[in-house]
């Protein structure tokens, strides 16, 4: 059958015609034609016109044209001077922001195609979770010198001779820390404009300790300032000729923390996006400085040193803080992909109140020649005076800042590696309630001659407050469903 010649402005027998609604073109056979194969998007397709096709009934006949029609005679087509020309191309399937599975686009790069695709309109994911290890630092404790040693003449006092400090007049311990941050969220709406997520952190107790005895310094001493004869004094805990016994300094700190937020899409496109977070954070810094000693009177004594009927006996001194903060967040998060990478920065700040608390303890166990054992409140630097609990409450701030690098091992898995960084701006530290100045009428078990009470009460609780952070590395991965 001869076809007829193509007209401007009317369709072009032999050419499939765009469909106002549908997945592609629809052409049924008619001998002597070669019709396309499946057709996949983003992929363009030769056709052969050795025949003219027919269209489903009800298809539209008029009003669409493919570009300039020549009008030709007889049965032939148009030569092909370009090999694009006489193509068809079908669209490249949309690109929600991160929602749906990810699908190829021909020519993109990487397995997933440029970024993330929605597959033939299927429904994104709505949840999320994640588990990470932390490796984290956080800022050293500082203290007072609480352990001396000398040559016996200086008795370990602060400031003469050669009398070194071996635990304290500085930071002490380990700062590092390992623990671990758990997440959970779910967007609402398969335009993953709004979502809710939390999350949860730990670093694990990090327990740092220094011991010594008389075996390894002949002579041992704890040091202090004498406020009632304003003169620096030290505690002995071994010498030669007097005791024997050792003495140990304890520190420990934990940090954990819970978020609770909303979220909100700002902006972005099928390779970033950018939310805005609003909501709650929860934060508690908890440390505990522990000294214990203990000695033995050896028998050649001299029983004018001391108590003359003490033989033995264990002094513990305790400092603990905790500090828990309540606030209200709002920050930024920022995502960009490129094929299955992605990186993404998070900031946030806090801004509420911390609640702090000072534990202070002491006591003495006291066994004497009579064969009795005594208790007795109040170790040196814990006495009656300062033993107690006391609180207080700061405003405080809460800056945060994490960035992350990972990897889609699938399109609904990942793993990232990052590094994070958290500051409280108040918190009580264990060292800072230590009030060196001690009044030694109120030290049970410590006779000073010429030593008067004070008519005020020292040592005081200092409540001093500083700041306090935490920064380090994170390794984690992420679930999508």
């Amino acid at each position: 059958m001869p076809m007829p010649a193509p007209v401007i402005g009317a369709p072009v027998q032999g050419l499939p015609m765009p469909r106002p609604f549908g997945k592609g073109p629809t052409v049924s056979e008619v001998p002597g034609a070669t019709a396309p194969g499946a057709m996949i998007p983003g992929q363009s397709y030769p056709y052969t016109p050795s025949a003219p096709m027919s269209y489903p009934q009800g298809y539209p006949q008029g009003g669409v044209t493919l570009g300039p029609a020549i009008p030709i005679e007889g049965g032939g087509m148009p030569t092909m001077t370009s090999p694009n020309q006489g193509r068809y191309s079908p669209p490249a399937l949309d690109a929600p922001l991160f929602g749906g599975s990810y699908a190829e686009v021909p020519g993109g790069p990487g397995l997933f195609g440029a970024c993330a695709t929605n597959a033939g309109g299927c429904n994104p994911e709505r949840w999320w979770s994640s588990a990470e290890y932390l490796l984290w630092w956080t800022k050293s404790a500082q203290f007072p010198a609480l352990l001396t040693t000398s040559s016996p003449s200086f008795n370990g006092i602060l400031g003469t001779g050669d009398t070194r400090t071996l635990v304290g007049d500085g930071s002490f311990g380990q700062t590092l820390h390992s623990g671990g941050r758990f997440g959970l969220g779910r967007w609402f709406g398969n335009d993953q404009r709004w979502a809710l997520d939390g999350s949860v952190f730990f670093l694990g107790r990090n327990g740092n300790e220094f011991a010594a005895n008389s075996d390894q310094f002949p002579l041992l001493a704890r040091p202090f300032n004498n406020a009632n004869q304003n003169i620096p004094f030290s505690e002995i805990v071994s010498a030669n000729g007097l005791a024997r016994g050792g003495a140990s300094v304890r520190f420990e700190n934990s940090v954990w923390g819970a978020d609770f937020n909303l979220r909100r899409r700002l902006a972005g496109s099928s390779c970033s996006r950018l939310d805005l977070i609003g909501g709650f954070q929860y934060l508690s810094v908890s440390e505990e400085l522990r000294v214990n000693e203990f000695f033995a009177r050896t028998p050649d004594s001299p029983r004018s040193i001391g108590v003359p009927t003490a033989i033995a006996g264990i002094v513990t001194d305790r400092f603990r803080t905790e500090n828990e903060f309540y606030g209200a967040t709002l920050g930024l998060q920022g995502e960009m992909r490129r094929g299955r990478w992605f990186t993404n920065l998070t900031t946030k700040i806090a801004l509420g109140t911390v609640h702090q608390t000072a534990l202070i303890e002491g006591n003495q166990t006291i066994s004497f020649d009579t064969g009795t054992t005594s208790s007795f409140p109040g170790g040196l630097l814990a006495v009656p005076g300062n033993i107690g609990q006391y609180t207080q409450n700061k405003f405080a701030v809460v800056p945060q800042v994490g960035l992350n690098i990972g990897y889609h091992i699938t399109p609904n898995f990942r793993v990232f590696m990052g590094y994070n960084f958290m500051y409280l701006s108040s918190v009580l530290r264990p060292g800072d309630q230590i009030d060196t100045n001690i009044d030694v009428t109120r030290i049970p078990n410590f006779p000073v001659a010429g030593a008067t009470p004070l008519p005020f009460v020292r040592p005081t609780v200092p409540l001093k407050d500083t700041d306090f952070f935490t920064q380090g590395l994170s390794f984690g991965m992420q679930w999508k469903w």
